[in-house]
């Protein structure tokens, strides 16, 4: 009985990785297909991983991520004006991550230092 609860377990494993590998792929293609880096969807959790659900970029992140013509507060990627939004607290555990650009173009974290790798 163990041996096909195992099996039972190892199928259903098998099969969430297949049904993700397949969603993956579908959102790679439409972002492609549309011009964004679909990365920005993966921000906080690669190579990194934050331990919050939510994040935010700057506009100019965005820009160069393929997101286009982007109006906002111009504090808008701040922490402090995350910490106002209730929506942003919710997702981040309280305590907001922004993703930017530094000096040379790379993606940075402007508002934290990266945890250590696990």
């Amino acid at each position: 009985m163990k041996k096909i609860q195992g099996e039972v377990k190892m199928g259903f494993v098998i099969l969430i990785l297949i049904t993700w590998r397949a969603e993956w792929l579908m959102q790679a293609e439409l972002f492609s297909q549309i011009g964004i880096d679909e990365y920005i969807t993966r921000l906080g959790q690669e190579p990194i991983w934050y331990k919050v659900d939510g994040w935010t970029a700057t506009i100019e992140l965005m820009n160069k991520m393929g997101i286009k013509n982007v109006e906002a507060n111009p504090n808008y990627a701040s922490a402090n004006y995350l910490k106002r939004n209730l929506i942003a607290n919710i997702q981040s555990g309280g305590e907001p991550i922004v993703f930017g650009l530094d000096s040379a173009g790379k993606i940075v974290t402007l508002n934290q230092i990266p945890p250590e790798p696990q």
